[in-house]
């Protein structure tokens, strides 16, 4: 072999070692659960599949923290230009922090404090997507819900640099994709 092959080669390998080793370095990460402040906010658009036409706004702002519940103030607008309000609390939140590719587990359904179904998780793998607000290293989630009226699926994409979500994916029974959430602008306080 002729030395100039010999060194593209010796390059090519070197090149897909390092490769080899990020990838399986990002797959190690694990995301930890996130520190809120007052303040952080974050703007999403959602839109139907088939359109992609939005049908509703929500604006969702820290309101006030404690050591086990943070609650989240939602300014919602829908596509009939209604507005509403609602808070949730991340200590009813589903995620089980650390979460890393690979982890699984269950969790219940919470509305106003009651479960009200249950929900079936999988980390999936570390991607990179794109919304309005931005390119981010993610990790995506398959979330399978079971309540009363039905049961569907969640695609779910969490990014640490956001503290929440920047996409998620609704899939009916059938496996449609019927439903799309996306980061459009967020603001992180500290």
């Amino acid at each position: 072999m002729r030395p100039y092959k010999l060194q593209k080669l010796a390059l090519v390998t070197f090149f897909i070692a390092i490769s080899v080793q990020a990838f399986r370095a990002q797959s190690t990460v694990q995301l930890e659960t996130p520190s809120f402040h007052i303040g952080d906010s974050w703007l999403f658009r959602h839109y139907e599949e088939d359109s992609h036409k939005a049908f509703r706004i929500d604006f969702d702002t820290v309101k006030s923290l404690n050591e086990k519940l943070v609650t989240i103030k939602t300014n919602r607008v829908d596509q009939d230009e209604t507005s509403s309000e609602q808070e949730w609390k991340v200590g009813e939140n589903p995620l089980q922090f650390p979460v890393f590719a690979g982890k699984t587990w269950n969790s219940n359904i919470y509305r106003n404090g009651k479960v009200v179904g249950k929900a079936s998780f999988v980390a999936i793998d570390w991607e990179k997507i794109s919304t309005p607000a931005g390119d981010f290293d993610t990790l995506k989630l398959e979330t399978k819900y079971t309540i009363p009226s039905g049961t569907f699926t969640q695609q779910l994409w969490y990014a640490a640099a956001v503290r929440n979500f920047v996409k998620i994916s609704y899939v009916d029974e059938k496996g449609r994709l019927t439903e799309t959430m996306e980061l459009l602008w967020f603001r992180l306080k500290k």
